[in-house]
């Protein structure tokens, strides 16, 4: 009988090799509840990096919850965030430094589900789109599965207490941010990964059935499908595009906010294993592919990209990476 770390490090397993489609960097995360703890991504960590030894964090389930709902009686702001963050300490139970869990232990802890995978897939961000949800519903219908779509939320408390409105869906589409997945095994993820495609297939008129190229390769692979190098202006589609903005701009980026990116690059980030600059150029081309192939996704708002750097929670979390 597997332990609930093989069992976790058997889910990052399954999605952590999707690299840009569906993980960049160290965004994304996944958890198991097992009797009162909850086993989860360690804050920071690559999705493609964990081991039994290297960023699992345990959390004591039934006092996160209980301080959690405490959090919701209180009005939105700074201070909500900082307990937010002390909570997250608070309620860890692994003992190894660093380890602190997830950011987005919100809706793993609250959300029923044995089994929750979240994770910034590129296609989730067109599928949320108001002019395609009636599609989307009706393929996760098919698939005998429920959708909510959740309307653009702050990382953490917010997004938390927007997802737990419905806590019975079976998969949670979010606005300009990615996907949840919740379930008791892994049948979700295998009918996720069918009904992405399914709706990448349907969209034949648009750009972004293009994005199917894109869905089994790695990093090198779609580079090389884009000719080995990109040129593109910077744009935050996604919550880590703006997180990252600065380091991005700093590495990569020219005269007025432009980006390049090329095969040659990334093989020298490789080289010298420097996985911090390698989640910066996943982030980036993740930015490039929502910009060339989904023309009707909006920026993020410029406030809300603005409030996310400052969280403390998102703190933590670059200092980790």
């Amino acid at each position: 009988m597997s332990s609930p770390q093989q069992d976790l490090i058997g889910m990052a397993r399954s999605i952590g090799f999707r690299v840009p489609f569906w993980i960049q960097g160290g965004g994304g995360n996944v958890s198991l509840k097992a009797n009162s703890e909850l086993w989860i991504k360690a804050s920071g960590t690559r999705i493609d990096q964990m081991t039994v030894e290297k960023g699992i964090a345990v959390v004591d389930l039934f006092k996160f919850q209980k301080g959690f709902a405490s959090l919701l009686t209180e009005p939105d702001g700074d201070e909500r965030e900082s307990r937010y963050s002390h909570l997250l300490t608070d309620c860890q139970m692994s003992t190894i430094p660093g380890q602190r869990p997830s950011m987005e232990t919100g809706f793993h802890a609250l959300l029923p589900g044995q089994r929750i995978y979240h994770f910034h897939s590129l296609a989730s961000l067109a599928m949320a789109q108001l002019s395609y949800r009636a599609e989307v519903t009706d393929l996760v219908q098919d698939c005998n599965l429920t959708v909510d779509f959740i309307s653009l939320a702050r990382p953490g408390v917010n997004l938390t207490a927007a997802v737990i409105e419905n806590n019975q869906a079976d998969i949670y589409l979010l606005e300009s941010h990615g996907v949840i997945l919740q379930g008791k095994d892994e049948k979700t993820l295998e009918l996720w990964q069918d009904i992405e495609t399914r709706f990448l297939k349907s969209v034949t008129e648009s750009p972004m059935s293009a994005l199917n190229k894109f869905a089994q390769t790695s990093v090198t692979e779609a580079m090389k499908n884009l000719g080995g190098k990109i040129q593109f202006i910077w744009k935050n589609y996604f919550p880590d595009a703006a997180v990252f903005e600065k380091d991005i701009l700093r590495t990569f980026g020219g005269p007025q906010n432009e980006v390049k990116l090329s095969i040659h690059t990334w093989e020298e980030i490789q080289r010298r294993g420097d996985l911090k600059v390698a989640g910066w150029f996943e982030v980036a081309l993740a930015s490039y592919l929502l910009g060339k192939l989904i023309p009707t996704l909006p920026e993020l708002p410029e406030i809300f990209a603005e409030s996310l750097v400052v969280l403390p929670t998102e703190k933590f979390r670059q200092v980790q990476s």
